[in-house]
Protein backbone atom coordinates (compact mmCIF):
# COMPACT_ATOMS: atom_id res chain seq x y z
CA UNK A 1 0.00 0.00 0.00
CA UNK A 2 2.89 2.51 0.59
CA UNK A 3 3.85 1.25 -2.77
CA UNK A 4 0.85 2.35 -4.11
CA UNK A 5 0.70 6.12 -2.55
CA UNK A 6 4.55 6.18 -3.62
CA UNK A 7 3.33 5.36 -6.92
CA UNK A 8 0.66 7.59 -7.24
CA UNK A 9 2.42 10.69 -6.46
CA UNK A 10 4.60 10.16 -9.34
CA UNK A 11 1.77 8.96 -11.78
CA UNK A 12 2.29 5.61 -11.84
CA UNK A 13 -0.42 3.52 -11.74
CA UNK A 14 -0.11 1.25 -8.81
CA UNK A 15 -0.44 -3.06 -9.27
CA UNK A 16 -2.87 -3.89 -6.13
CA UNK A 17 -5.13 -0.76 -6.72
CA UNK A 18 -5.78 0.03 -10.54
CA UNK A 19 -9.82 -0.75 -10.80
CA UNK A 20 -10.29 2.04 -8.56
CA UNK A 21 -8.05 4.33 -9.40
CA UNK A 22 -9.00 4.12 -13.28
CA UNK A 23 -12.72 5.19 -11.95
CA UNK A 24 -11.04 7.95 -10.65
CA UNK A 25 -8.95 8.29 -14.02
CA UNK A 26 -11.97 8.60 -15.64
CA UNK A 27 -13.37 11.98 -13.53
CA UNK A 28 -9.44 13.55 -13.80
CA UNK A 29 -9.88 12.29 -18.12
CA UNK A 30 -13.11 14.04 -18.68
CA UNK A 31 -12.79 17.41 -16.60
CA UNK A 32 -9.54 17.38 -19.34
CA UNK A 33 -11.69 16.43 -22.42
CA UNK A 34 -10.15 13.13 -22.65
CA UNK A 35 -11.65 9.68 -22.61
CA UNK A 36 -10.58 6.85 -20.24
CA UNK A 37 -10.54 3.71 -22.00
CA UNK A 38 -12.64 1.56 -19.49
CA UNK A 39 -15.62 3.81 -19.72
CA UNK A 40 -16.02 4.94 -23.22
CA UNK A 41 -19.49 4.62 -23.92
CA UNK A 42 -20.60 6.38 -21.08
CA UNK A 43 -17.70 9.41 -21.86
CA UNK A 44 -19.11 9.07 -25.31
CA UNK A 45 -22.87 10.10 -24.07
CA UNK A 46 -21.27 12.89 -21.96
CA UNK A 47 -19.58 14.16 -24.93
CA UNK A 48 -22.61 13.92 -27.25
CA UNK A 49 -23.90 16.61 -25.08
CA UNK A 50 -20.53 18.79 -25.09
CA UNK A 51 -20.27 18.06 -29.21
CA UNK A 52 -23.94 19.66 -29.71
CA UNK A 53 -22.83 22.72 -27.05
CA UNK A 54 -20.57 23.46 -29.65
CA UNK A 55 -22.49 23.07 -32.94
CA UNK A 56 -20.86 19.32 -33.66
CA UNK A 57 -22.55 15.97 -34.32
CA UNK A 58 -22.18 13.83 -31.51
CA UNK A 59 -21.66 9.85 -33.32
CA UNK A 60 -24.23 7.93 -31.20
CA UNK A 61 -27.12 10.68 -32.04
CA UNK A 62 -25.99 11.48 -35.66
CA UNK A 63 -29.14 9.46 -37.35
CA UNK A 64 -31.54 11.86 -35.49
CA UNK A 65 -29.66 14.82 -36.25
CA UNK A 66 -29.70 14.17 -40.00
CA UNK A 67 -33.10 13.39 -40.26
CA UNK A 68 -33.63 17.20 -38.14
CA UNK A 69 -31.39 18.42 -40.95
CA UNK A 70 -32.88 17.03 -43.77
CA UNK A 71 -36.29 18.43 -42.45
CA UNK A 72 -34.87 22.24 -42.37
CA UNK A 73 -33.46 21.85 -46.03
CA UNK A 74 -36.79 20.59 -47.06
CA UNK A 75 -38.65 23.94 -46.02
CA UNK A 76 -35.93 26.21 -47.37
CA UNK A 77 -36.12 24.48 -50.70
CA UNK A 78 -40.45 24.91 -50.23
CA UNK A 79 -40.32 28.33 -49.35
CA UNK A 80 -38.17 29.04 -51.68
CA UNK A 81 -39.87 27.17 -54.37
CA UNK A 82 -43.01 28.77 -53.56
CA UNK A 83 -41.77 33.14 -53.89
CA UNK A 84 -43.85 34.95 -56.07
CA UNK A 85 -44.38 38.33 -57.56
CA UNK A 86 -47.73 38.68 -59.23
CA UNK A 87 -49.37 41.73 -60.80
CA UNK A 88 -52.56 42.90 -62.73
CA UNK A 89 -52.36 46.91 -63.63
CA UNK A 90 -53.85 48.25 -66.78
CA UNK A 91 -52.97 51.41 -68.54
CA UNK A 92 -54.65 53.52 -70.94
CA UNK A 93 -52.05 55.27 -73.21
CA UNK A 94 -53.07 57.93 -75.46
CA UNK A 95 -50.33 60.48 -78.05
CA UNK A 96 -50.45 62.04 -80.95
CA UNK A 97 -48.83 62.66 -83.92
CA UNK A 98 -46.24 66.09 -83.71
CA UNK A 99 -48.83 68.72 -84.13
CA UNK A 100 -51.59 66.53 -84.51
CA UNK A 101 -50.46 66.15 -88.55
CA UNK A 102 -53.14 63.10 -90.47
CA UNK A 103 -49.71 60.73 -91.25
CA UNK A 104 -51.65 58.05 -90.11
CA UNK A 105 -53.95 57.38 -93.12
CA UNK A 106 -56.33 55.21 -94.42
CA UNK A 107 -53.22 53.14 -96.42
CA UNK A 108 -51.25 52.50 -93.19
CA UNK A 109 -53.01 52.80 -90.13
CA UNK A 110 -53.64 48.93 -90.11
CA UNK A 111 -49.91 48.26 -90.00
CA UNK A 112 -48.75 50.76 -87.68
CA UNK A 113 -51.37 49.79 -85.45
CA UNK A 114 -50.02 46.20 -85.50
CA UNK A 115 -46.23 47.44 -85.13
CA UNK A 116 -47.29 49.33 -82.03
CA UNK A 117 -49.03 46.25 -80.43
CA UNK A 118 -46.01 43.71 -81.16
CA UNK A 119 -43.55 46.39 -80.08
CA UNK A 120 -45.50 46.40 -76.56
CA UNK A 121 -45.81 42.36 -76.23
CA UNK A 122 -41.91 42.56 -77.09
CA UNK A 123 -41.80 44.42 -73.66
CA UNK A 124 -43.85 41.64 -71.22
CA UNK A 125 -47.10 43.35 -71.97
CA UNK A 126 -49.19 40.18 -73.43
CA UNK A 127 -52.46 41.79 -73.61
CA UNK A 128 -52.16 44.82 -75.91
CA UNK A 129 -55.19 46.38 -77.86
CA UNK A 130 -54.91 49.56 -80.33
CA UNK A 131 -56.92 52.37 -81.84
CA UNK A 132 -57.11 55.39 -82.96
CA UNK A 133 -57.27 57.89 -86.18
CA UNK A 134 -55.14 59.85 -88.14
CA UNK A 135 -53.64 62.14 -85.52
CA UNK A 136 -53.40 60.38 -82.38
CA UNK A 137 -53.63 56.33 -81.04
CA UNK A 138 -55.05 55.00 -78.12
CA UNK A 139 -53.28 51.93 -76.58
CA UNK A 140 -54.58 49.53 -74.20
CA UNK A 141 -52.28 47.54 -72.23
CA UNK A 142 -50.78 45.30 -69.54
CA UNK A 143 -48.86 47.15 -67.45
CA UNK A 144 -47.31 43.93 -66.01
CA UNK A 145 -43.54 43.85 -64.52
CA UNK A 146 -42.83 46.71 -67.18
CA UNK A 147 -40.11 49.65 -66.54
CA UNK A 148 -40.84 53.31 -65.32
CA UNK A 149 -43.65 54.48 -68.11
CA UNK A 150 -41.32 57.32 -68.98
CA UNK A 151 -39.06 54.35 -70.38
CA UNK A 152 -41.62 52.38 -71.94
CA UNK A 153 -43.36 55.07 -74.01
CA UNK A 154 -39.80 56.13 -75.51
CA UNK A 155 -39.09 52.86 -76.19
CA UNK A 156 -42.59 52.39 -78.20
CA UNK A 157 -42.62 55.73 -79.81
CA UNK A 158 -38.55 55.23 -80.68
CA UNK A 159 -39.23 51.87 -82.52
CA UNK A 160 -42.29 52.95 -84.30
CA UNK A 161 -41.32 55.97 -84.98
CA UNK A 162 -38.67 54.46 -87.25
CA UNK A 163 -40.89 51.77 -88.65
CA UNK A 164 -43.69 54.74 -90.14
CA UNK A 165 -40.67 56.04 -91.81
CA UNK A 166 -40.01 52.34 -93.76
CA UNK A 167 -43.10 52.45 -95.68
CA UNK A 168 -42.88 55.78 -98.00
CA UNK A 169 -41.14 58.57 -98.99
CA UNK A 170 -44.13 60.94 -97.93
CA UNK A 171 -43.39 59.74 -93.99
CA UNK A 172 -39.74 60.75 -93.70
CA UNK A 173 -41.24 63.34 -91.90
CA UNK A 174 -42.94 61.50 -89.37
CA UNK A 175 -42.39 61.97 -85.45
CA UNK A 176 -44.83 61.50 -82.50
CA UNK A 177 -45.09 64.18 -80.17
CA UNK A 178 -42.94 64.48 -77.52
CA UNK A 179 -45.36 64.16 -74.49
CA UNK A 180 -47.88 61.56 -73.44
CA UNK A 181 -50.98 60.38 -71.02
CA UNK A 182 -51.67 57.85 -69.23
CA UNK A 183 -54.12 56.43 -66.92
CA UNK A 184 -55.07 53.33 -65.20
CA UNK A 185 -58.16 51.09 -65.90
CA UNK A 186 -59.74 49.28 -62.94
CA UNK A 187 -59.70 44.98 -64.17
CA UNK A 188 -63.65 45.44 -63.40
CA UNK A 189 -63.81 48.36 -66.26
CA UNK A 190 -61.60 46.83 -68.84
CA UNK A 191 -64.20 45.36 -71.06
CA UNK A 192 -65.39 49.40 -71.36
CA UNK A 193 -62.35 50.36 -71.99
CA UNK A 194 -61.89 48.04 -74.67
CA UNK A 195 -64.50 48.89 -76.88
CA UNK A 196 -63.87 52.60 -76.24
CA UNK A 197 -60.18 52.06 -78.00
CA UNK A 198 -61.60 49.84 -80.59
CA UNK A 199 -64.80 52.56 -81.44
CA UNK A 200 -62.09 55.31 -82.13
CA UNK A 201 -63.04 55.98 -86.06
CA UNK A 202 -66.99 56.34 -84.85
CA UNK A 203 -66.15 58.26 -81.26
CA UNK A 204 -64.69 61.38 -83.71
CA UNK A 205 -66.88 61.89 -85.68
CA UNK A 206 -68.55 64.25 -82.88
CA UNK A 207 -65.10 65.12 -81.46
CA UNK A 208 -61.81 66.46 -82.09
CA UNK A 209 -58.67 64.86 -80.57
CA UNK A 210 -57.99 68.05 -78.13
CA UNK A 211 -61.67 67.82 -76.29
CA UNK A 212 -61.44 64.09 -75.74
CA UNK A 213 -57.72 64.73 -74.36
CA UNK A 214 -58.95 67.37 -71.93
CA UNK A 215 -61.68 65.54 -70.77
CA UNK A 216 -59.51 62.89 -69.70
CA UNK A 217 -57.15 65.31 -67.66
CA UNK A 218 -60.33 66.68 -65.75
CA UNK A 219 -61.67 63.25 -65.48
CA UNK A 220 -58.45 61.60 -63.68
CA UNK A 221 -57.83 64.78 -61.73
CA UNK A 222 -54.86 66.17 -63.76
CA UNK A 223 -54.14 69.63 -63.58
CA UNK A 224 -52.55 71.00 -66.63
CA UNK A 225 -51.47 73.89 -68.88
CA UNK A 226 -53.06 74.26 -72.57
CA UNK A 227 -50.21 75.57 -74.04
CA UNK A 228 -47.77 73.03 -73.01
CA UNK A 229 -49.86 70.03 -73.28
CA UNK A 230 -49.55 70.15 -77.50
CA UNK A 231 -46.59 69.87 -79.09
Amino acid sequence: MAEGHIHRSLGHRPRTDWHNEALAEGHIHRSLGHRPRRFETTTGLAEGHIHRSLGHRPRTDWRNEVLAEGHIHRASRTNKAMSQSLTRMYAHLVFSTKDRLPFINDEIREHVHAYLATVIRSIDSPYVVVGGVSDHVHILFDMGKMHAPVEFVEQVKRETSKFVKTLGAKYKDFYWQRGYGMFSVCPAHLADAEQYVRGQEEHHRKKTFQDEYRDFLQRYGIEFEERYVWD
